[in-house]
């Protein structure tokens, strides 16, 4: 649920948690070397809830968590690509949520374009075999799409992904991939993946 500063304030009270101390304190335990990995997905899980609502951006860029989200992706694309770890799919399905959440908002997204690993790693999720990974990407995927990213997001390689998922007997799959296609590439680009 959106919130705005009013609203919070009557909620939690006059000496309610304020979100910036909690966020940055999410933040720091995250970074515990102590910290298990069960505990970081559940930061993670946390932190990717709080992305959705628009009044915590702020925070969240100054706190870097944006960053926290693109290292922890790339960090964990390719383990899962090769090894199919069950953990590192979680920790793929947080990041990819908790980016997807935030690249409604015109900073974050170009946080997230700025970094051409982060970009690889998204279309590299489509290859999972999660489907809530396949379709928060192709979202994130759609969301981040300008006129400078679009020759990069709607390469022959994501188009020929997405021709499949078209294909596919899971609904929300087709239809996404169906949306993707018709709304986002061009029939230059569809041309020239033939």
């Amino acid at each position: 649920m959106f919130s705005t500063p009013e609203s919070l304030k009557r909620r939690t009270g006059q000496f309610g948690v304020s979100r910036f101390p909690y966020l940055q304190q999410l933040v720091c335990e995250y970074e515990d070397s102590s910290c298990s990995d069960e505990h970081k997905l559940q930061i993670l899980a946390n932190l990717a809830n709080f992305a959705y609502d628009p009044i915590n951006y702020d925070y969240i860029r100054q706190l870097n968590i944006i960053h926290l989200f693109m290292d922890c992706l790339k960090m964990n694309i390719e383990g899962y690509i090769n090894e199919n770890n069950s953990e590192q799919q979680q920790f793929l399905e947080y990041c990819i949520g908790g980016l997807c959440n935030l690249c409604l908002d015109n900073k974050n997204k170009l946080l997230i374009l700025n970094d051409d690993c982060v970009l690889l790693s998204i279309i590299k999720c489509l290859c999972s075999n999660s489907i809530n990974i396949v379709l928060n990407s192709m979202c994130l995927l759609m969301f981040l799409i300008t006129d400078e990213s679009k020759d990069k997001i709607c390469s022959t390689q994501v188009i020929e992904c997405l021709k499949q998922y078209k294909q596919s007997n899971d609904q929300r799959l087709a239809n996404m991939a169906k949306v993707f296609l018709n709304e986002y590439c061009t029939e230059q680009n569809k041309m020239s993946s033939t």
